[in-house]
């Protein structure tokens, strides 16, 4: 019996052995497991993040008292309720994006978020490579309808100047500090290269979770975020499942990571790999204009 689909996960469930075609020819053939174990490259890695401290949020929102960014008292209509959302997609779970301080004190709102952002970052510690100016534009781009702080964005919405509460801000600014990654926002610049030497005790100064892993893994990208707290990276590595635990095992307490999980490469994201590769003539702008022109 011979299955056809687009999808790999349902032949992932049925066949016994698998090819992948691309542009009408055959890529591979083989084992769901071996096609994993001979074109993978790398891990995905889902990670969780513990809850704030209530401490901590208090120190942000009093350094943005302090500075004269807040005004006003909490808004009643900006509920923890609105800061959940499913982190399943089915709906069969609800993750705190923004999790409840209580009984931390109430310190009012914030009025200007890119304006608060700013002082943040201009008021942490100095850290090497990570300007004031870039840190608070990269944190503030993630304030939109798709980005990390998509809940963010949401409670402006909510508020006809826009305002947001205290708590909400420093909650997010404290997870933005925690991944500290860069994104698509920022200028574009020359991709980093594959580390080939991993520092062998990245736990001498870790900083982020993703200096971290960049320390400690030949290249990581994110994947998803899935809430402020949970993410997913996609890792590559020459070595083992062992070594991979270990070093996410040093990193665990110091970063905060409540827990996390490591699966191989889907057969669906090496379906993509190879459909977009070089090797494809339909990804080569010169074979599509020639075929154009002769059509």
């Amino acid at each position: 019996v011979i299955l056809t689909t687009h999808s790999m996960e349902e032949a992932e469930a049925l066949c016994t052995r698998i090819g992948i075609m691309v542009n009408g020819g055959f890529k591979c053939l083989g084992s769901a497991q071996r096609l994993k174990d001979r074109f993978g490259q790398g891990y995905e890695l889902d990670m969780k993040f513990a809850s704030f401290e209530a401490d901590e949020v208090v120190a942000i929102c009093e350094l943005l008292r302090e500075n004269g960014q807040l005004t006003g008292g909490p808004s009643a209509s900006q509920s923890l309720s609105v800061r959940t959302h499913s982190a399943s997609g089915d709906g069969s779970t609800n993750a705190p994006l923004l999790v409840d301080t209580a009984p931390a004190p109430h310190f009012g709102r914030v009025a200007d978020v890119r304006s608060a952002v700013a002082f943040l970052a201009s008021a942490r510690d100095p850290e090497e490579g990570r300007s004031a100016a870039d840190d608070a534009e990269r944190v503030c781009a993630e304030v939109s309808p798709v980005g990390r702080g998509a809940e963010i964005y949401l409670l402006q919405q909510q508020d006809a100047n826009h305002a947001v509460d205290a708590e909400a801000v420093a909650q997010f600014w404290l997870a933005e500090q925690r991944l500290a990654v860069k994104t698509q926002a920022e200028p574009a610049s020359e991709p980093e290269p594959p580390n080939p030497n991993p520092d062998p005790d990245p736990t001498h100064n870790p900083q982020t979770l993703a200096a971290y892993l960049r320390q400690s893994f030949a290249a990581v990208d994110l994947l998803e975020t899935k809430t402020l707290l949970s993410h997913r990276f996609r890792i590559q590595t020459d070595e083992g499942l062992a070594e991979v635990f270990s070093r996410l095992e040093e990193g665990k307490a110091p970063l905060s990571i409540q827990s996390y999980s490591v699966s191989q490469i889907s057969l669906e994201q090496i379906f993509n790999n190879m459909a977009s590769s070089k090797d494809n003539p339909e990804n080569d702008p010169t074979v599509v204009g020639a075929d154009r022109a002769s059509a």
